[in-house]
């Protein structure tokens, strides 16, 4: 068949240059060794209500990506180094929206200084890792955490909350000016659906001059800051949605299990929008139609059901993310960091953030993929992990768990 070749679209980070012109020779040979055999693919997604779907297709020819197996003596130093860690790509995020001097930079400090005690709520289960992570972020500038939830008139904590779970919303006229950090958790982007009470939320952020907004999300803080918003006084990049470490570290296996070895090809979890079901449901029905095979279904399976979760991931040779509203999109990087740490090879649809992509791929063990190719891609990977290309995955696992030092973040801020 013929291939389209094409570079790659996204900025390449100026440490990443030689290594990236690397990998996309590597990428030629790829393709130019053409993978021709059949495969197994199971197929794992679940809503967010009642449904684990396992389906077993047989197919009969794969589109050939990248797979490097091993990396050189010198991506190994990169990744190990500070330069390549988890942690770098979060100090390279604030000091993209707050160098020092700037406004945010200083506003956030004023935030910062307003109380000496902080009260976090984040709202659902699911983010129980990231609150955690706000807590040593706050507690290593010096703050004390309260557990006791403040009302209107509790006016001497720096509430740290999404627009979701609020004590006192800012929405509300007597909470506008309250200490606030403003947790952006959303996946959809300024202008891409969200609704008016969210950009009022984030106006009335701005206008304050005691609330910042913490984004995790490159393409969304762009967004953000510029028109017709123009937030940028009152947004602070920081990747508040990575789980490091992961809510589901507990359940980690002490030795991982071989990639050929794993008896799920491809694991989804995550609420089936239209979008997702039109690239990964619907695509995986047509397979059936010409290849049928079993569907089986567990019904009653919950996502915060963390033994399920972790059985699944780790049994699992790839772990599958795909947007769920837009083709432009931040990362799911709540999904990413929790993945991680089971030894399956991630599979991201491609985020539109460039800052610490090549360290995702490079030192993390990520593999992008465009909308169109994401179910092939998955198919070629299984094909190669039966061929044997994928060696030990301990490297990619050491840099995760290595992860982001949050504590120190603030500290090395405003030094």
């Amino acid at each position: 068949k013929n291939h389209e070749i094409r570079c790659p679209s996204r900025a390449v980070e100026r440490t990443g240059l030689i290594n990236s012109w690397k990998r996309w020779n590597k990428k030629m040979s790829s393709i130019r060794s053409k993978v021709r055999r059949c495969s197994a693919f199971a197929f794992a997604a679940v809503p967010l209500v009642t449904r684990l779907y396992v389906l077993d297709l047989s197919l009969s020819s794969s589109v050939p990506v990248s797979t490097a197996s091993s990396s050189s003596h010198s991506e190994d130093d990169f990744c190990s180094s500070s330069v390549g860690s988890l942690h770098s790509i979060a100090l390279e995020m604030v000091q993209h929206s707050s160098p020092p001097g700037s406004r945010s930079y200083n506003k956030l400090k004023h935030v910062l200084d307003l109380s000496t005690r902080f009260y976090v709520n984040l709202g659902p289960s699911i983010f129980q890792q990231n609150e955690e992570n706000m807590t040593k972020l706050l507690e290593g500038y010096g703050l004390t955490r309260s557990y006791n939830a403040p009302n209107a008139y509790s006016n001497g904590l720096l509430l740290v909350e999404t627009m979701y779970s609020s004590a006192c919303s800012i929405e509300k006229s007597e909470c506008a000016t309250r200490p606030r950090i403003l947790i952006q958790s959303e996946q959809i982007g300024y202008g891409d659906g969200n609704g008016q009470s969210f950009i009022n939320a984030m106006t009335t952020c701005n206008n304050s001059p005691n609330c910042v907004v913490f984004e995790f999300s490159e393409y969304n803080y762009e967004k953000a800051v510029n028109e017709p918003f123009n937030f940028r006084d009152s947004f602070v990049l920081l990747p508040v949605m990575t789980q490091s470490p992961s809510r589901l570290a507990p359940y980690h296996p002490k030795v991982q299990r071989r990639l050929e070895e794993r008896l799920i090809d491809v694991v989804f979890f995550g609420l089936i929008t239209a979008r997702r079901k039109k690239i990964l449901t619907e695509k995986s029905f047509a397979y059936l139609r010409s290849h049928p095979q079993k569907i089986h279904v567990v019904e009653k399976v919950r996502p915060n059901e963390l033994q399920m979760m972790a059985d699944a991931y780790m049994n699992s040779k790839i772990c599958l993310v795909a947007h769920a509203f837009n083709d432009e999109s931040g990362g799911e990087y709540h999904r990413l960091s929790e993945i991680a740490g089971f030894g399956c090879i991630p599979l991201m649809e491609r985020f539109a953030d460039t800052i610490g992509m090549e360290r995702y791929e490079e030192c993390g063990g990520v593999i992008f993929s465009g909308k169109e190719d994401l179910f092939e891609t998955a198919i070629d990977i299984i094909a190669k992990i039966d061929q044997g290309v994928y060696g030990s995955r301990a490297k990619y696992l050491d840099w995760w768990n290595t992860g982001i030092d949050w504590g120190s973040i603030l500290t090395s801020l405003y030094v």
